[in-house]
């Protein structure tokens, strides 16, 4: 079920962590394990190479476990038979083994269906912290209602009587482990220890600001009660002067290039001078740098206009040239143009324009209370 980065230079002697931790789910061997990645690591190379030869993008290069079918498919659309270098016949004999393996793995089928779940509520390869939610509604009564929205169309009673025999064959569930970040297995009689902790680690989320939001996937999600740091973050934003609000603008999408780029520009002026209005040290930095960078533009400017003026003479007479006039940017030859006019001012519009947004953050209201 996990990507893997960069497959196709990983060790095919070496499978990942997270393929571990996926194959430490399923009734199988170590010669299953290390048979699946050589021939995932191996079709990954294959996939980059085809794509140097064809010299056009073949992605995806990586299938999962349970992708042998999507593989064979693969193969067979991208290059014909002959050169596939034996990998379509291996991929077939993996999906019949793995067919096996999955018929006797409960807990793989488990986590199958629970990332399933979790993908069709809320978009989610795994539920965040919600476990207790999936447990409580696959072994409550008949009548209860599905408390999930299925946004997919694939949650049915069928599926949540699979659900539940899956888990009672399994004897217990699944969770996020924080420690190693792999999904592991955890019996029945550990679950309430399992969510108290997930409790505990869910309220240090909460209590941060706009902590709110961590509950979102949630099936009961109630936005709660802002905090004071909260609710003058979210005043600063709504108004510059508190009482009064300014004038709806028009949206970024609906806008132009220019005028994206400019709301862009303001938003990050916004969110910098919010993060700074209670910090007077960081605001006198700004203004530190906003003099400095002002000061090299104009120090890099004026040497430039020295340059500009004496270098073009001082070569004419080296060289023993009757022409010695100062030639106007347009008339200089390529490197000359280049570096006595082009580079300099990209210099002192870069640092011009860095000492205007800094002057802008330190000038941009609401000053610290």
């Amino acid at each position: 079920m996990a990507f893997v980065p960069r497959a196709c230079t990983a060790d095919p002697e070496a499978p990942s962590e997270s393929t571990r931790a996926d194959f430490a789910l399923m009734a199988a061997d170590d010669a299953d394990l290390h048979n699946y990645w050589r021939l995932a690591v191996e079709t990954a190379r294959h996939f980059v190479e085809l794509e140097r030869k064809l010299e056009r993008n073949l992605a995806p290069h990586w299938f999962n476990v349970e992708d042998g079918h999507r593989a064979i498919e693969r193969l067979a659309y991208v290059a014909p038979a002959e050169d596939n270098s034996g990998l379509t016949d291996r991929w077939r004999s993996w999906d019949d083994r793995y067919r096996v393996i999955l018929a006797q793995s409960p807990k793989w089928r488990l986590k199958l269906m629970i990332g399933r779940l979790s993908e069709t509520h809320a978009l989610r390869s795994w539920p965040k912290r919600w476990g207790r939610d999936v447990w409580v509604w696959a072994m409550a009564d008949d009548d209860v209602i599905c408390p999930f929205a299925d946004r997919r169309g694939w949650i049915d009673p069928a599926f949540r009587q699979r659900l539940r025999q899956t888990i009672e064959e399994a004897g217990g569930f699944l969770h996020h482990c924080e420690k190693s970040g792999h999904i592991v297995f955890a019996p029945t009689a550990d679950l309430e220890r399992v969510w108290q902790h997930q409790d505990r680690l869910a309220a240090l989320d909460r209590a941060k600001p706009f902590g709110f939001f961590y509950d979102a996937s949630r099936p009961d999600f109630r936005m709660r009660k802002l905090t004071a740091q909260e609710e003058f973050m979210r005043a600063a934003i709504k108004a510059r002067v508190p009482g009064s609000r300014p004038p709806r603008r028009p949206h970024p999408v609906n806008a132009g290039p220019a005028r994206q780029s400019r709301f862009t520009l303001l938003r990050v002026i916004r969110n910098a001078r919010l993060l700074l209005s209670h910090d007077p040290t960081g605001r006198a930095w700004l203004s530190l740098l906003s003099s400095i960078m002002s000061a090299l533009a104009l120090a890099v400017g004026g040497i430039a206009a020295l340059f500009y003026y004496y270098l073009p003479r001082v070569r004419c007479r080296l060289t023993d040239g009757d022409d010695c006039a100062m030639r106007w940017p347009w008339e200089l030859a390529r490197d000359d143009l280049i570096w006595l006019v082009l580079v300099p001012g990209g210099v002192v519009l870069a640092l011009l324009a860095g000492s205007f947004v800094l002057r802008r953050i330190f000038r941009a209201g609401p000053r610290p209370r």
